[in-house]
């Protein structure tokens, strides 16, 4: 968009002085974006649910998003967004320390993505950034190491539902870190 100089005359065909005289600067609209582009860029979020650390319920919270996935999603693509939205939600559950946790799918261009957001602390950020790390390396051996360790009687750590997200539901997983506030998502790869 070109702005013009105030003594400019101007343009032809449109009425733009002020009532003193001087010319007014008429802004052009710019070039809308194209359809394709609108829809590209454009996140349609078709579930939110929100709660406080420690209170979501999550066996009901995944029979609700499985009864609406399935009214909007293909079976296969609901089941898989439902096995991760209940595996980043009992995640989240279990490691937030304060605020809100946000559970979000969202759809993008026809993608759909999971994504949950807590606040936790720096301790746990840099855990679960290794973990994160081991399963992008091989997500059937990090999933295979958790499971053993689970069924030895070891702790069940975050990573084994992770791993799950990664390597049954066959989703990626990223990471996004902003001071204490953590955005775990996951989409099909």
């Amino acid at each position: 968009m070109a702005l013009r100089r105030l003594s400019d005359p101007a343009p032809s065909g449109s009425p733009k002085a002020s009532p003193s005289g001087r010319q007014l600067r008429v802004p052009q609209p710019e070039t809308p974006p194209s359809n394709a582009e609108s829809r590209a860029a454009r996140e349609d979020v078709l579930v939110r649910l929100m709660f406080t650390p420690g209170s979501s319920p999550l066996e009901a919270t995944h029979a609700f998003l499985c009864a609406y996935t399935a009214e909007r999603l293909s079976p296969l693509v609901g089941q898989r967004v439902c096995v991760a939205a209940h595996e980043l939600l009992s995640n989240a559950t279990s490691y937030a320390t304060r605020g809100d946790i946000v559970l979000e799918i969202v759809q993008r261009v026809g993608r759909v993505s999971v994504r949950v957001t807590n606040s936790t602390i720096p301790a746990r950020i840099s855990m679960l950034t290794q973990q994160l790390e081991k399963i992008r390396e091989s997500p059937e051996d990090a999933f295979n190491a958790e499971l053993k360790r689970s069924l030895a009687g070891g702790v069940v750590r975050p990573m084994l539902g992770l791993a799950r997200i990664a390597h049954e539901v066959g989703f990626a997983l990223a990471l996004d870190v902003q001071s204490e506030r953590v955005v775990v998502s996951a989409h099909a790869r």
